[in-house]
């Protein structure tokens, strides 16, 4: 089957949208949600526009990476045995959890530790539970485990060594003595 024949739900074409955007910030860049574009962490232009808008990443900001978070994990449920759309999701996915760590860190750079914390909580850690183990380790996110070393042979030819050597104690004396 052609993949001209799938044609995504609305709901769905939203969610690559919001996806998009959320994986489009350079570092040192801070989000603008209602008119969709990226400023400078230190521009007084960014600032004033978002000021206008009376946007704020505390609050604003957080609630509607929590909700396309969630909506990106819900979809992938829905669709994580459909043969095309799978693997797009998945992608958006990945893309946009690398974004928001470049805007958490951002906001870790300006001291605003409590907003860079929400969008790790809220956003990378969700999008986290969806991504496979393998893809993870692939792209960074998590490291390989170790080799684990070769167990010791169970007949070994060399006595223990010990850790206290024994003393030689009389009877007749104390623990002193």
């Amino acid at each position: 089957m052609s993949t001209m024949n799938y044609i995504p739900t609305i709901s769905l074409q939203k969610l690559f949208e919001d996806l998009d955007f959320l994986s489009q910030g350079l570092p040192g860049q801070k989000p603008c949600f209602r008119r969709r574009y990226y400023v400078d962490k230190t521009s007084w232009v960014g600032t004033f526009c978002r000021m206008v808008d009376q946007e704020s990443q505390a609050t604003l900001g957080n609630i509607l990476i929590s909700n396309i978070c969630k909506s990106a994990c819900e979809h992938y449920e829905s669709y994580k045995n459909h043969p095309y759309f799978k693997e797009i999701l998945m992608d958006k996915i990945i893309r946009a959890r690398q974004g928001l760590a470049r805007i958490a860190e951002t906001y870790d750079s300006v001291g605003q530790f409590t907003t860079a914390t929400n969008i790790r909580n809220s956003g990378i850690l969700m999008l986290d539970g969806v991504i496979p183990k393998d893809k993870k380790i692939q792209i960074g996110i998590e490291l390989a485990p170790p080799t684990p070393l070769p167990l010791p042979s169970s007949h070994s030819t060399t006595p223990p060594i010990p850790i206290f050597p024994e003393r030689e104690t009389s009877p007749n004396r104390g623990f002193f003595g």
